[in-house]
């Protein structure tokens, strides 16, 4: 098993791949896209050869100080013959300044009901 990671700094995102030779002949790969000013992840796709078997993309929403409090992440899926991205899990981040505490709860995750 051979294992190379490799990383690109662009002024547009930092992208970060991932290569494992599975052995048999197969490469697996990892792509992964991140958002430059926050180095928060934004797209990532996993390959087996040269086809893509996952495909997701994070979504952030930010409060006053730059920090993300609402994550939703979506994967690609395809329905009666139409590709789109579906939301998979959405987690909300409490943070309460002037203190240390910070909170994540995961409202909703496919398939799941929501913890809470």
């Amino acid at each position: 098993m051979t294992f190379r990671r490799v990383k690109t700094v662009t002024p547009e995102a930092i992208i970060g791949t991932y290569h494992n030779y599975t052995g048999e002949g197969t490469w697996t790969r990892s792509i992964t896209i991140y958002d430059p000013r926050t180095e928060l992840e934004i797209d990532r796709k996993s390959y087996l050869g040269d086809r893509i078997t996952e495909h997701t993309k994070t979504e952030y929403d930010f409060d006053k100080n730059h920090n993300w409090v609402r994550k939703i992440e979506y994967k690609e899926v395809t329905k009666f013959g139409k590709t789109y991205f579906e939301p998979q899990t959405a987690i909300l981040r409490k943070i309460i300044y002037g203190g240390s505490e910070t909170k994540s709860q995961r409202v909703m995750e496919r398939g799941k009901k929501p913890k809470n």
